[in-house]
């Protein structure tokens, strides 16, 4: 999974999160564990991290807001990272969380 994660056509990476988002949230404890991987990778390693974030943007976007509370500590952490497109695209997925919630209490 990691080497389509890091596939160089970004169509690819894309499909890939939608589906992975598809499989619904058990698929969150091996992203998990890649994310991890991409911390200990070093000056490359962002771009697995910057992957994952887009996976968890897809589970954002089609999933409860609780489904992603097996990963939230990596979202908030990805609003640290080093890397300014891995900080873009975790700020996005708390967006997503943020806007999904707020329809949800509207719903109610």
């Amino acid at each position: 999974m990691a080497k389509l994660l890091l596939h160089e056509d970004p169509d690819v990476r894309k499909e890939l999160a939608r589906a992975l988002a598809k499989l619904g949230p058990s698929v969150l404890v091996k992203l998990k564990a890649l994310y991890a991987k991409g911390l200990d990778e070093g000056g490359e390693g962002y771009r697995l991290r910057l992957a994952i974030q887009a996976a968890y943007l897809e589970f954002a976007r089609v999933h409860a807001p609780d489904a992603l509370r097996p990963v939230m500590d990596q979202v908030l952490r990805g609003l640290e990272d080093g890397h300014w497109l891995v900080r873009s695209m975790a700020a996005q997925v708390v967006e997503m969380l943020a806007r999904r919630e707020a329809e949800g209490d509207a719903r109610a």
